[in-house]
């Protein structure tokens, strides 16, 4: 039986926000306010978390599907943003972190990977610099 996409995506969130796992607790206590500095896209705009935090971006469209014998992949990001004057240290820190915490088999039935990273400027929240950490989660379904 695979996951739904809703029950998919917070398995994922929940890795960073509440797991247990060492490595999940160390992304934690690197961010500004522990697990309130975890937050979903749709928590934007709003009052922003303490730096530094991140922002779980989600398309809920799988690609793949009968050609790819039934396999769907998903392409979450986690948005890593910390305050200008930081520039990108603490941003590098969190990037090691959060890979560590999304080993392969982290979220049962499905398999996870990393995609290219991406530095960005994000206008709409006052330019904090930030990362893209892109992910390719796959499932049958």
């Amino acid at each position: 039986m695979s996951l739904t996409p809703t029950a998919l995506k917070q398995a994922f969130y929940n890795v960073l926000k509440s797991s247990t796992a060492a490595a999940s607790v160390s992304v934690r206590a690197a961010l500004g306010d522990e697990a309130n500095s975890v937050i979903d896209k749709k928590a934007l705009p709003g009052a922003l978390p303490t730096t530094p935090f991140v922002v779980l971006a989600w398309n809920m469209q799988p690609s793949g599907g009968v050609r790819n014998r039934g396999v769907k992949a998903y392409y979450p990001a986690w948005v890593v943003y910390d305050d200008a004057v930081k520039g990108y240290y603490r941003i590098e820190a969190l990037d090691a972190l959060i890979r560590a915490a999304y080993a392969e088999d982290v979220i049962p039935m499905c398999f996870v990977d990393f995609e290219p990273d991406r530095d960005l400027i994000d206008a709409k929240l006052n330019y904090m610099p930030a990362r893209s950490l892109l992910f390719k989660v796959k499932m049958r379904g």
